[in-house]
């Protein structure tokens, strides 16, 4: 079975609804048939970066 992962050629920062944080979508994971598509984020603080996922972000720009 392959991975369904996408990563983006335009990667966009947007802000993390449940901690506030600015992260950065790096892709999307559409591995598993049965939920929606879950977005790959890079998330830097003082602990250094990581991935995370997430359902849902908010956008950065609220004009945009």
């Amino acid at each position: 079975m392959e991975t369904e992962v996408i990563s983006l050629t335009n990667q966009f920062d947007a802000i993390a609804p449940d901690t506030g944080k600015t992260v950065k979508v790096v892709g999307v994971d559409m591995s598993d048939p049965h939920v929606r598509p879950k977005l790959i984020c890079l998330v830097t603080d003082i602990d250094g970066t990581r991935v995370e996922i997430y359902d849902r972000v908010k956008n950065k720009r609220p004009s945009a």
